[in-house]
């Protein structure tokens, strides 16, 4: 469908031109009907409308008509091809209403589809909505930034920001309604993998090739859901192919960058299988010339498998494996570590470098200017011939850098059926292992943690 967005109409309307009486019966009860349009109000068919085993299609007309329903708590699943779908639980009561619903659905393609009911029943949101509105950034919306990770992909949306925390190593956290980013969760397939201290530099690791959408959720109300999420919840949904595809993205730029993105997708009966491949390198960059980096180095390796199984004992499945590797340095140029761990004395840095810099080569001024108290705490301090205090950097180039090595292995399995009450019943499993061999100027810090 080329639209830019669908309305559906879902309404109350009796097949007789009897109207609905409180405490009507079954029989006597108006069904379910709707029309679908499209923004320029042009019928659409094919919409799929299901309740429970029944389901229906919009004619050419885009109408359709749900069975009567006897009193009770039902999802009702709007689908259409190239489009993410969207369930919603209705209560029927025994007196009509006519409250509205208004649902915004993301297609794959971009295009966005608004969902408007109005019906006999009472509406009742999902889970995820019922807690925080919920916004969504589409596939198209990531490729048009050309994100390859998590957090390109949501920096700088409204209300949405992406924290550099530090200078040296670059770590950054993604920042809802300005609370710290200790304070977002980040959910994959909505399984909270990431704990805090994988979070610090885990972000980064996380690809967006392959993704159907990005969900966002923002408020207190969703630690309902994720206990640490004071700030709000991230979530990334994978994107399950509907026929054969492979995707080839090779970019090169200045500094050493070197991006190969790759996307396999194929289709079998009842399922489909992923493969995802990010390769992402990046030189260190010293933009003031004093040789310390304003931009931290990296080399990132992401590959992930994902399966989508239709029936598996009546449950549908998506699983997914994601292997990672990164290494990032800041602070000495070069991408020799293990020298750069090594070298703790000397000074192989020009601190006049940038605004604001020293005067001297070798070291800071020491702005209170007082020299008994620089020998006193062992800055070996030297006096200018203008008289100011300078405090000589003699640390290497090891004193001056943060190096994080990081390797992660995580897996997700979600299995969802439905349940005869008309209910569905949700299992999740994630499992995680994260090692962390980090070097910060100096004092080294190993981290192994299994979640």
């Amino acid at each position: 469908m080329t639209c830019s967005s669908l309305a559906l109409l879902l309404a109350a309307v009796p097949v007789a031109a009897a109207s609905a009486l409180p405490g009507a019966s079954e029989s006597t009860r108006p069904p379910v009907e709707g029309q679908v349009k499209d923004v320029q109000g042009r019928l659409v068919e094919g919409v799929r409308v299901r309740v429970g085993a029944d389901a229906v299609r919009t004619d050419s007309q885009g109408r359709f008509i749900l069975p009567r329903l006897p009193q009770g708590k039902y999802t009702v699943a709007f689908q259409k091809e190239g489009y993410v779908g969207v369930d919603r639980i209705i209560v029927i009561g025994p007196e009509p209403s006519r409250k509205g619903l208004k649902v915004v659905l993301h297609p794959e393609a971009g295009a966005v589809v608004e969902v408007t009911t109005s019906s006999v029943a009472q509406t009742q949101t999902s889970l995820s909505e019922d807690i925080v509105t919920t916004e969504a950034l589409s596939a198209v919306q990531i490729q048009r930034l050309s994100a390859g990770t998590l957090n390109e992909a949501v920096d700088c949306n409204p209300g949405i920001a992406v924290q550099m925390e530090c200078s040296v190593c670059n770590v950054r956290n993604v920042v809802l309604n300005n609370l710290p980013g200790r304070f977002t969760t980040i959910l994959i397939e909505g399984v909270p993998i990431f704990s805090s201290v994988s979070g610090a530099y885990g972000l980064d690791m996380i690809g967006v090739n392959g993704v159907s959408q990005v969900e966002v959720s923002r408020g207190a109300g969703a630690s309902l859901i994720a206990p640490e999420a004071l700030a709000g919840t991230v979530n990334i949904l994978g994107r399950r192919p509907k026929q054969q595809e492979l995707i080839l993205e090779p970019q090169a730029g200045q500094f050493g960058y070197r991006r190969m993105d790759g996307w396999l997708g194929r289709t079998f009966e009842k399922g489909a299988f992923t493969v995802n491949l990010h390769m992402n390198n990046h030189d260190g960059v010293d933009g003031n010339g004093n040789r310390v980096t304003e931009y931290s180095g990296y080399k990132r390796n992401l590959l992930d498998f994902g399966l989508f199984l239709d029936d598996v004992a009546g449950f549908s499945v998506k699983a997914r494996m994601d292997g990672v590797f990164e290494r990032r340095g800041g602070g000495a140029l070069g991408n020799d570590h293990d020298a750069i761990k090594l070298d703790m004395t000397g000074n192989p840095f020009d601190w006049r470098g940038g605004h604001g810099g020293s005067p001297d080569a070798r070291g800071w001024i020491r702005p209170d200017g007082d020299f008994d108290a620089a020998q006193a705490e062992g800055q070996r301090p030297i006096r200018l011939a203008d008289g100011r205090v300078l405090i000589p950097y003699d640390n290497g180039r090891g004193g001056m850098s943060e190096l994080i090595d990081t390797h992660r292995l995580q897996g997700i399995l979600v299995a969802e059926r439905p349940l005869a009450d008309n209910t569905r019943l949700k299992m999740s499993l994630g499992i995680a292992r994260h090692d962390q061999d980090s070097f910060y100027e100096g004092d080294y810090y190993k981290c192994k943690q299994d979640q």
